[in-house]
């Protein structure tokens, strides 16, 4: 459950980059653009000063791993593998996912 709302987290953090900047953060400026402006790709057009979320350990899932960003500006995936951090899986091993969809 705490990933979960972690990601419903980010996924707020990550709307609110999208209404100041016209996109999201691409896979390559990754979800650290939400902590610190990005200097790779283009850059954001109105960055908020204070940024979008204050610390690092946010952008991990409750195992401690980061999370799985994928990005084209336009549309976003946020994935986390679970507690055994591989691809598939039941119960607490399950695959979580948010998506801007």
């Amino acid at each position: 459950m705490t990933t979960k709302l972690l990601m419903d987290h980010l996924k707020f953090m990550l709307q609110e980059y999208y209404l100041d900047n016209n996109t999201y953060p691409t896979t390559d400026q990754g979800l650290q653009a939400l902590v610190q402006k990005s200097t790779t790709g283009t850059p954001p057009t109105n960055y908020s000063p204070e940024g979008y979320i204050k610390k690092d350990s946010d952008l991990k899932d409750a195992w401690g791993r980061k999370f799985i960003y994928e990005s084209d500006g336009e549309k976003f995936i946020i994935t986390s593998y679970g507690h055994d951090g591989k691809v598939g899986g039941d119960g607490l091993d399950e695959d979580i996912t948010v998506s801007s969809d």
